[in-house]
């Protein structure tokens, strides 16, 4: 096939190809009549030049743009015959062929006459006019000058009586004659192209018969046709699929709309919560992300500083400062809190301790207090489950890799892609379609605790918490509500 395009291509420039297309010749035309023209525009400051310049290349593109098409036109249904016929095609096919490409070409000749038959030969006529009037006026000149000696009123009557005397009769002749020529071609071409759609229609009506494929193209043939049902199988599966989790998607988002209770909105930081009421309250999503964008950054940016040179330096740095950036939680006096990058080529993580007159402790929250009040919470919250994702990498990421659940359409998009509500039949299924979506608050005792749902990569559903207790201790935990049965493999 490849082959047959090629050799198709080659007859196509063979015929239509070349210097011969009509728009390098009205370029050539132009570039001929303008280094005259605008040669003497420049050297005499001549307008009238220039402007003849302009008009005749306007009148030239105006004819060689479309004439160009034409044969551009032409050269597309010669070269689809040829590569037909250079191809495998029987000979009824290749008969036919020839014969949609010789109507195609005979159609765009016929409309091109029909569009010249009333130009053309006026164009030619008012030549000839320009003709035999200059030779009117050449011999009435010859007669005036050895002969006659007309008068002045009497040379001038008979320059204009020679100039239309000689330049019409001619005029009229050409005319006439380029006309008849045009109406014969018109004629001509319309009688080509209805007998070569009749031979069409003859052929049309007649069965065709195809070549005889080989086993090479048979075998082709076949792969071909199993491939497209391969690829209409699997746009079926996709759609399907589609269809299925927007199914899923209404059911569970109705589901959950019966389940999940309405709680108070909190959207800024002078609400007070109210204490022992067990009052649960939701904090508003834009509120959450400027405490999450604005508050934290800080912390974060002073917090990958430290482990950063912790890791580069391999030696204990002190993380006071960075705690310090969180204006709601304190260290206790006499404590400073240290971190140490640990890692090699396979994983890394911050170790965390504490040195109080020399003497060490691992962890450090039993040494930090927070403040009982909203920012409070989002600080301890973000020191607990964000702290150890700063600096980690690769394969310490395993047990930590949160997509928090934030919002309504996060619960129904990231966990229906995961199939969790597949496993509504799950003892603990019916926990996450209950659990409401957010940043959760609410007063315990004498406690506040702060709640949100998070998608862990290998865990699977879990609730992430922290308690500040009436003291300001901070403590946390982490509820599995839904068991993964995956294992991400970190690379």
């Amino acid at each position: 096939m490849e082959e047959a395009k090629l050799r198709a291509k080659e007859d196509a420039n063979d015929k239509y190809g070349g210097l011969n297309r009509p728009i390098y010749i009205a370029i050539a035309t132009i570039i001929v009549l303008g280094s005259g023209l605008i040669g003497q525009a420049v050297r005499e400051s001549d307008s009238v030049s220039l402007i003849v310049f302009l008009i005749i290349t306007t009148i030239i593109l105006l004819i060689g743009i479309p004439t160009d098409a034409e044969h551009r036109r032409k050269r597309k249904a010669y070269q689809d015959y040829r590569e037909i016929y250079h191809g495998d095609a029987s000979r009824d096919q290749k008969a036919r062929a020839e014969l949609i490409a010789e109507f195609s070409i005979a159609e765009i000749d016929t409309l091109k006459h029909r569009r010249v038959r009333f130009w053309l030969p006026l164009i030619v006529g008012g030549g000839a006019f320009l003709g035999g009037a200059a030779a009117g006026f050449l011999i009435t000149l010859g007669l005036d000058h050895f002969i006659f000696d007309f008068g002045r009123s009497d040379r001038k009557v008979a320059f204009i009586t020679a100039i239309i005397l000689c330049g019409t009769p001619v005029a009229i002749h050409y005319w006439l004659k380029w006309r008849n020529n045009c109406m014969v071609d018109v004629n001509g071409g319309d009688l080509r192209v209805n007998s070569l759609r009749k031979q069409l229609m003859e052929i049309d009506d007649k069965p065709i018969v195809e070549a005889p494929k080989t086993d090479r193209e048979v075998e082709l043939q076949r792969i071909e046709q199993e491939e497209l049902k391969r690829e209409r199988e699997a746009e079926a599966a996709e759609q399907a699929k589609k269809i299925a989790f927007n199914q899923r998607l209404t059911k569970w988002r109705d589901l959950r709309q019966s389940l999940v209770d309405k709680f108070a909105v909190i959207d800024n930081a002078n609400f007070t919560l109210a204490e022992k009421s067990k009052e649960v309250y939701v904090l508003d999503t834009p509120y959450l992300q400027k405490l999450w964008n604005q508050s934290a950054a800080s912390f974060k940016e002073v917090a990958s500083g430290l482990i950063e040179k912790s890791k580069q330096e391999s030696k204990d740095i002190s993380f006071t400062k960075a705690i310090d950036e969180l204006p709601h939680l304190k260290t206790l006096p006499d404590h400073e809190i240290f971190c140490r990058y640990d890692g090699d080529s396979h994983g890394g993580h911050t170790d965390f301790f504490s040195l109080q007159d020399g003497s060490k402790t691992d962890g450090f929250l039993q040494f930090i207090r927070a403040d009982r009040s909203i920012e409070g919470l989002f600080e301890a919250f973000y020191l607990v489950f964000e702290l150890p994702r700063i600096g980690a990498f690769w394969h310490d990421f395993y047990g930590i890799d949160y997509t928090y659940i934030a919002s309504e359409a996060q619960v129904l998009t990231e966990l229906l892609h995961r199939h969790f509500f597949d496993k509504y039949d799950d003892e603990n299924a019916s926990a996450i379609l209950k659990m409401p979506s957010g940043f959760m608050i609410c007063a315990e005792d004498d406690s506040l605790r702060a709640s949100l749902m998070a998608d862990e990569a290998n865990t699977g559903v879990v609730e992430l918490s922290v308690t500040i207790s009436k003291d300001g201790k901070i403590t946390s935990n982490i509820d599995v509500f839904y068991q993964a049965k995956r294992v991400v493999f970190y690379s």
